[in-house]
């Protein structure tokens, strides 16, 4: 008979349920579940659901990955026969850190984990090389990213008031003006690419700017009037988008949006961000942490302003 010792523990199989949100809501939450089971020795699964807001299936956007794609009825199988760790939450990594592996997996592992999660995972080849071949005849590595979400987020802010109380920031909600005031100085000195999933947005950007500004082709979809969230383009064109945003040399996002940030991550670009009608350099980022590539945009008013805050320390 074996003794105790020798009798090896059972690891409990860790399934991250992504069946709301976004895309950039599912990444970075995927990102966080899978490095937390690596970090655990947990056996990792993902059960990928559409909805309204990402309606494609995981392997239309995905390469092949290094862990097993189940469906709910597997899922429902698993969970009948053995214990099953199931989370559907889509946080930041670093709450997933805090809330589930911080007692027995320290930062810094955990952190690597991320980073090499962030490493493996592959979008689907034609998207990528459809990316490759725009940004190559765009230039987009001298251009400024532009990301500017302008519409069923505008729904959604009363209620993020209220449930991610502490977090979301109404007086923060990035508006066109901020957006406008940005672009106007940048595009004196750069060339810009922009994202957005508002075709009335798209159209007074090209209006303003002309060919000093670059969209990738694209249909939008007219949306019903829904608190529900809805997608206005295809998720394939906001991967190819994303991808494109990661290539520009920096990249101006929409506050709290998580497409924003990821272009970013996923890139390894310098970030910043439209707060009100302010643009933010590194903006105070409680979520995320340890991702987001911490340094300036290129600039004289940057420049003074880090010696300005070098002077005071």
């Amino acid at each position: 008979m074996a003794s105790r010792e020798n009798i090896p523990a059972v690891v409990t199989p860790l399934v991250y349920l992504s069946n709301g949100s976004g895309l950039g809501n599912r990444l970075r939450a995927l990102l966080g579940y899978w490095a937390m089971s690596r970090c655990l020795g947990s056996p990792f699964y993902l059960c990928w659901l559409p909805n309204e807001a990402c309606d494609a299936e995981f392997h239309d956007l995905f390469a092949p990955p290094p862990f097993p794609v189940i469906d709910l009825g597997v899922l429902r199988k698993m969970a009948s026969r053995q214990k099953v760790h199931v989370y559907s939450a889509n946080p930041w990594c670093d709450v997933i850190w805090r809330s589930q592996a911080s007692p027995s997996v320290d930062w810094d592992r955990f952190m690597a984990a991320v980073r090499q999660c962030r490493r493996e995972l592959r979008f689907q080849r034609p998207m990528v090389a459809a990316a490759e071949r725009y940004s190559a005849a765009r230039d987009c590595p001298a251009r400024i990213g532009i990301h500017i979400r302008h519409t069923d987020n505008l729904a959604k802010y009363r209620d993020w008031s209220v449930r991610s109380a502490g977090r979301f920031s109404p007086r923060l909600v990035s508006s066109p003006a901020g957006f406008f005031r940005e672009m106007d100085r940048l595009v004196r000195r750069h060339r810009l690419f922009v994202s957005t999933d508002s075709a009335g947005m798209a159209r007074e950007v090209r209006r303003r700017y002309g060919d000093r500004v670059a969209f990738y082709p694209k249909r939008f979809r007219r949306l019903p009037r829904s608190s529900r969230p809805r997608r206005s383009t295809t998720v394939k064109a906001a991967v190819t988008e994303m991808l494109l945003l990661g290539k520009c040399r920096t990249i101006v996002g929409t506050y709290y949006s998580s497409f924003s940030k990821m272009s970013a991550i996923l890139g390894q670009r310098p970030y910043r961000e439209i707060q009100g009608n302010r643009s933010v350099a590194n903006p105070r980022f409680t979520t995320g942490t340890g991702l987001l590539r911490v340094t300036s945009f290129h600039d004289r008013r940057d420049r003074r302003a880090s010696a300005n805050r070098a002077a005071i320390r």
